[in-house]
Parts: structure tokens; sequence; C-alpha cells
């Protein structure tokens, strides 16, 4: 079944609407999982160390040790975490 906005949640995130921008920081060696869900700001996602598979829209992709997600503001997304996984100190 194709995913659509209309069948997942939207996130409403209260950060400085000027920027309209979203980091998602993960807790070192913890697993994550963010279910599908879209918002209004642009999210970036970097991975310093460790695996995680993305989902944007129908697309999976697998990011490990210096990767980059950038994922547009209305694009329905999720993400899922391996157990070693380290975020960018913040």
């Amino acid at each position: 079944m194709p995913l659509t906005k209309d069948s997942y949640a939207h996130e409403i995130i209260n950060d400085d609407t000027r920027l309209q921008l979203h980091f998602s920081l993960i807790k070192d060696g913890h697993y994550f999982y963010s279910p599908p869900h879209w918002h209004g700001h642009l999210e970036i996602v970097y991975i310093q160390k460790g695996e995680m598979t993305a989902r944007v829209n129908e697309q999976q992709y697998r990011l490990s040790d210096n990767d980059l997600l950038i994922v547009n503001s209305r694009e329905l997304h999720s993400t899922k975490s391996s157990e070693n996984i380290e975020d960018l100190p913040g």
C-alpha cells in the first residue's frame, strides 16, 4: 500500500520558525525508531558512526558512517537505527 500523508501523523515542531529546520539527534548505542510522519520543516540526519535505515516517501535508504540525509518539508519519512549508532555531538 502506498504511503500517503493523509495516513500518518503531522509532527508539529516548535523550532525557530525563521529557519524552518529540524535536527534529529539519537543517543549513542540506543535503538531508535521514528514511525512514518511529516512536518513543515526541513530535516537533516547525520550519521557520525553506525547504521540507520530511512524511508522517504517510497524510497528506502541505508545510511552508515558519515552519511547525511536531507528530508524536505512535507515529505513522509521514517527512520530506524541499528543498536550501535552515534549521533553528532551536540
